[in-house]
């Protein structure tokens, strides 16, 4: 990032020589910069129990890709634990046992209670006023355990969603011990090894997006307005070796965007381009090369 960081500087500094003709202009000097080049942080304490990535500038790790494993075995014991107990409450939510043991029950006294009234009926304190309130205090106790074993059935529900949830919040403390890639990218730099101590925002690994650039310039304000370039067609020239020998490799593009500020008598400018994949698996163009850009220019001159 620093280095980065210090050749914007001095492109900023030294713009390069253009060439220019009646419908396009030629700038050198254009750096070429990644797009998204994170340092990738641990976003919960712990110790690094696993690196995945080693740094290799050729190889692509996908977005999502583990770069590295924070001891997590703690979690892993409190989601088993949850999940345990998730499925207890839901088959007690989902038991109608209980309500229909106290339904026929009450059912049951509430027979016995009415057959001690019609008794009574025909023959007065044939049944004692003692027992007829037993029996009645007796229906209504197991209607009341009816009751209480759908209002339990409703609790359990709700504990289930509740286990649920702390299943989720586990989950996501158990994703947060994993430091993972946040985009296609090369691992450029690996900060923490395994058996080391990391705590939140802690730099684990660097990863730099390669197939997509940035190449960026300056065009002289003096002679261009943003309203010449900007959305053209431009071509990218970058010089380099390959199999000993000095080629001129060229991708096509599209200008995006020109900074509406002037910067030391220029408009700083700059592309993204979809970066071709060489036929060894690398990448042609790498952030901090050097680039000459073609601009064709929207009003011929």
């Amino acid at each position: 990032m620093i280095l980065t960081t210090m050749a914007i500087a001095v492109t900023l500094l030294a713009p390069g020589k253009d060439s220019k003709s009646g419908d396009h202009v030629k700038l050198s000097n254009c750096l070429i910069m990644a797009i998204d080049d994170f340092e990738v942080p641990a976003q919960d304490a712990g110790l690094l129990i696993a690196v995945n990535v080693t740094e290799d500038g050729q190889k692509t790790v996908k977005k999502g890709t583990p770069l590295a494993q924070i001891d997590d075995r703690d979690l892993q014991v409190k989601r088993r634990l949850a999940e345990i107990e998730a499925v207890a409450a839901k088959q007690q939510a989902e038991s109608t046992v209980a309500e229909a043991v106290a339904e026929k029950t009450a059912a049951v006294a509430r027979t016995e209670w009415e057959n001690a009234m019609e008794i009574n009926a025909k023959s007065p304190r044939t049944v004692s006023d003692t027992e007829v309130r037993r029996l009645h205090l007796t229906f209504e106790r197991y209607e009341l355990e009816a009751e209480k074993a759908r209002l339990e059935q409703r609790i359990a529900g709700l504990t289930e969603q509740a286990k649920r949830t702390a299943i989720e919040a586990v989950e996501n403390d158990i994703r947060k011990r994993r430091v993972e890639a946040p985009v296609d990218g090369v691992i450029e730099k690996i900060h923490k090894r395994a058996g080391e101590w990391v705590t939140p925002g802690e730099q684990v690994a660097r990863i730099v997006r390669m197939d997509r650039l940035r190449v960026q310039g300056l065009l002289p304000a003096d002679e261009y307005s943003p309203e010449d370039v900007v959305n053209q067609p431009v071509v990218i020239e970058v010089s380099m070796i390959r199999g000993g020998k000095r080629v001129v490799e060229t991708v096509n593009a599209k200008l995006d965007n020109v900074s509406a500020v002037i910067e030391a008598s220029h408009y700083r400018f700059w592309v993204e381009v979809d970066n071709p994949e060489t036929e060894s698996g690398g990448w042609l163009l790498r952030p901090g090369q050097y680039a000459d850009v073609k601009i064709n220019l929207k009003h011929a001159r």
